[in-house]
């Protein structure tokens, strides 16, 4: 499947390319199974446990073009470790990586403020 955004992927659409070379002798199956690779994998071949993980702040954009697996992987953590321990902050209209945008606001600074009050926590 070729996901399409306004800057990620190649203008032709293919990619194989880089799964290929990120892949490398390990199989493109590996993106899909691996945990740390994919750990927002539908695959059912994909074994993921975050009983161990230190608490974490998973930030998304509502226009992100990973959105489904960055929920999946939200879900599976607050599974494994609780509300507790899991921070998910999501800015409606951000789109992939708007935080290294400075253009991007109110998104980016809204964030930035949430993890900030977030490391406070800690």
């Amino acid at each position: 499947m070729f996901l399409k955004s306004d800057y990620i992927g190649n203008p032709d659409g293919d990619v194989n390319y880089a799964k290929e070379a990120f892949s490398g002798l390990h199989g493109l199956s590996i993106l899909e199974t691996n945990p740390y690779i994919s750990p927002g994998s539908l695959d059912t071949a994909l074994v993921v446990d975050f009983k161990k993980f230190p608490r974490t702040f998973i930030v998304a954009g509502g226009a992100e073009v990973l959105y489904d697996s960055i929920i999946t992987f939200r879900d599976r953590m607050i599974k494994d470790l609780g509300e507790d321990k899991v921070r998910y902050f999501e800015a409606p209209d951000g789109i992939h990586d708007y935080l290294v945008f400075t253009w991007h606001e109110p998104e980016r600074t809204n964030t930035l403020k949430e993890i900030n009050k977030w490391v406070k926590t800690l």
